[in-house]
């Protein structure tokens, strides 16, 4: 079924990554956007989610909503999360998934303990996506902060987390028009009243606020 996942997002190609760690026993092993510069440094990105469900149709398994975040481009491989279904390595309907790509195949996959499917008219459901790097050596993206009616705090589990080995040395290479541009509601569009990014913020090694952007970006409807 698969219906969520863009295509393989668009088809993006490019160099893989080392699987690192995985908190799950699948894996094998460890429109217009203004653009933004990542600081200099930077070696840690938060991106805050809000995502409006007006309509959820449990016999439908809808909306589906995909979101996704890279370190650079889609080609040098990224993390996409499912909302409200499971992608990998087989569809199955609601919860929540985080999968990373490298790119064109899943090499991680994990679970949210959150598996029923939304069912709470005008429900509002945030999180906050962090990656961040250990420079020349581990990029790990970790799903925090979820809060929803249906399903509580559905990070409280601690397992969205996933690692991948790497060679970058910072995080300059990031764009929020990469998670914007790639991220949607790829199914039951019209159950969804919004899906925004609210707010990014970059951080030192040293855990210092180096930049952030406070604006709402509208990512679905498309202003």
């Amino acid at each position: 079924m698969n219906r969520n996942l863009w295509g393989r997002l668009q088809g993006a190609r490019g160099a893989r990554w080392v699987v690192l760690a995985a908190t799950t026993a699948w894996a094998a092993s460890c429109g217009v956007v203004q653009a933004q510069t990542a600081p200099a440094g930077s070696v840690r990105v938060e991106e805050d989610w809000e995502l409006i469900v007006s309509a959820p149709d449990v016999d439908d398994n809808s909306p589906q909503i995909t979101c996704v975040i890279a370190p650079q481009d889609l080609g040098g491989g990224y993390l996409a999360l499912d909302v409200n279904c499971h992608t990998q390595p087989d569809y199955s309907p609601g919860g929540v998934q985080v999968h990373v790509w490298s790119p064109n195949s899943a090499m991680l996959v994990a679970n949210s303990d959150a598996t029923t499917m939304l069912q709470t008219a005008n429900e509002t459901i945030s999180w906050t996506t962090r990656m961040s790097l250990t420079p020349g050596e581990c990029l790990t993206f970790k799903i925090l902060k979820g809060a929803s009616a249906t399903w509580g705090d559905f990070t409280d589990d601690g397992k969205l987390s996933l690692s991948v080995a790497t060679t970058l040395q910072d995080l300059s290479g990031y764009s929020p028009a990469v998670s914007i541009q790639n991220s949607g509601v790829p199914y039951a569009s019209n159950r969804v009243t919004s899906l925004t990014l609210k707010a990014i913020r970059w951080y030192s090694a040293a855990g210092v606020l180096l930049q952030q952007n406070a604006s709402p970006q509208a990512v679905y409807p498309k202003n």
